[in-house]
Order: structure tokens, then C-alpha cells, then sequence
């Protein structure tokens, strides 16, 4: 969250960094079993990403990791809406 947190306060709040700290953040929220912050967390990442030049690669991880969760979740509707 720190990363995340510099990145904004730098001024990089819509930059490709900004997107991966995300992810990365995203990945810590999944693994510590905190599935709702990891989804909101992903939704960020994919905005971001949306909004920079080249960002689609970045929004098909975090869309493809959403689908994940939902799926980890046994959430198939939204596994299936995300991707």
C-alpha cells in the first residue's frame, strides 16, 4: 500500500507503475485470504491501466485475476462477466 501511496503522491497516479503496484497489492490482498480488498483492488488496477497508452495488456491480468477469485469464490457468473 505504501508503494501505491508514493506513486500517488509523486504524481504517477495514472501510470503504468501505479498498474503493477496494484497488481502486486491485488496479489498480497489474494494470498492474505482478503478476497473483497484484492477484487477492489483489481478493479483500480484496471482503470488505471485503461487510461494509459499500451494499458490493455494490464487490464486483461487484472480482469483475468478477478476472474480468478470470483472462481476461487465459486462466484461463476462473475468469473464469466470479467472475462
Amino acid at each position: 500500500m505504501e508503494a501505491v501511496q508514493a506513486l500517488e503522491a509523486s504524481g504517477a497516479a495514472g501510470t503504468e507503475q501505479r498498474a503493477l503496484a496494484l497488481l502486486s497489492l491485488s496479489r498480497l490482498h489474494d494470498d492474505l485470504g482478503d478476497y473483497e480488498s484484492a477484487l477492489r483492488t483489481l478493479d483500480e488496477a484496471a482503470e488505471v491501466a485503461a487510461g494509459i497508452t499500451q494499458g490493455a495488456r494490464l487490464v486483461a491480468i487484472a480482469l483475468a485475476r478477478q476472474a480468478g477469485i470470483y472462481g476461487s469464490l465459486a462466484r461463476m457468473d462473475e468469473a464469466e462477466r470479467v472475462m
